[in-house]
């Protein structure tokens, strides 16, 4: 009940799309280094034929794991994320052994993905 709820009775996850931009700070999956794990139009086949040796993810699904939604920030944006950053939590417990960063981060699509430098106060927030 809990998770439905959030999905689709909470007016958070409906406005959040809206209200975000790239410069807003929410919950981000590094895909530049965890790469982009899905096949593009097929939501849930692990693609296995585009895997190299550069991504970082050990596609473990502690994220998955641990998420209250049940989403998997690997895919990107959705809008039942809440933020919690519990999938930030998991991904640092896993990639802390491995002695490297976490690959979900918090921050906007162009501070994690594109290295530009955001604002905290945008023309959005203004």
């Amino acid at each position: 009940m809990k998770e439905n709820f959030c999905q689709y009775v909470c007016p958070y996850s409906r406005v959040q799309s809206v209200l975000y931009d790239d410069d807003t700070k929410q919950v981000v999956y590094d895909t530049n280094r965890g790469g982009d794990i899905y096949t593009k139009g097929e939501k849930s086949i692990f693609n296995i034929k585009e895997w190299s040796n550069n991504e970082e993810c050990t596609t473990c699904e502690a994220c998955v794991k641990v998420c209250p939604t049940h989403i998997d920030i690997r895919k990107g944006f959705q809008f039942e994320c809440i933020n919690c950053l519990e999938c930030s939590d998991a991904c640092s417990t896993v990639m802390g052994k491995l002695g490297k960063k976490s690959l979900i981060n918090w921050g906007s699509t162009n501070s994690v993905l594109n290295k530009i430098n955001t604002k905290f106060f945008t023309q959005k927030n203004i």
